[in-house]
């Protein structure tokens, strides 16, 4: 997967897709893949699993694993599927590599959830997971403390492919 292919995706629409559960609390892989299957057959351009409408903080790094090979055994290439990832680094880079070896097409890395790094800690939280999983990198920015500097920092590794900001406030 080339960075500019996934540049083009993020110019059309990308859709996270819900993490949906049974009754017993687990999730329903059933639904999951019905919901990935009417996404990726409307068009959708890339398709973000286990984002933050995928209920990517309740679940545990196994259920993320299930929502992301499911998703990519379902979308079939009829869209680009994002992985999500986060947490700590090393499970961010984990999740990322493993998601790569089932064909995702790219990740997209949560903002870090230490509320105290400084934010050039941020930035190397990023830069490592583009370093470390061969699919190219969105990175999911929320925080009003990153500097410009940090963000071009972020910007201009080769393995990334987009940077998403959202504002906290």
């Amino acid at each position: 997967m080339t960075i500019e292919r996934i540049r083009r995706a993020l110019r059309g629409i990308s859709g996270v897709h819900v993490t949906p559960y049974a009754t017993d609390g687990s999730i329903d892989v059933g639904l999951l893949a019905a919901i990935v299957d009417r996404i990726a057959a409307a068009g959708v351009h890339n398709l973000v699993s286990a984002g933050n409408t995928g209920e990517f903080y309740t679940l545990s790094p196994a259920e993320i694993r299930v929502v992301h090979e499911t998703a990519i055994g379902v979308a079939q290439g009829r869209a680009l599927v994002t992985a999500a990832v986060g947490r700590s680094l090393s499970e961010a880079i984990e999740a990322g590599r493993h998601a790569a070896s089932l064909g995702a097409d790219a990740v997209m890395a949560h903002q870090p959830l230490d509320p105290f790094a400084a934010p050039s800690a941020q930035a190397d939280y990023f830069l490592a997971i583009a370093e470390g999983v061969p699919a190219p990198l969105v990175a999911y920015i929320r925080s009003n403390d990153i500097g410009l500097a940090d963000l071009l920092r972020i910007a201009a590794h080769p393995n990334v492919a987009g940077i998403k900001f959202a504002t906290p406030t």
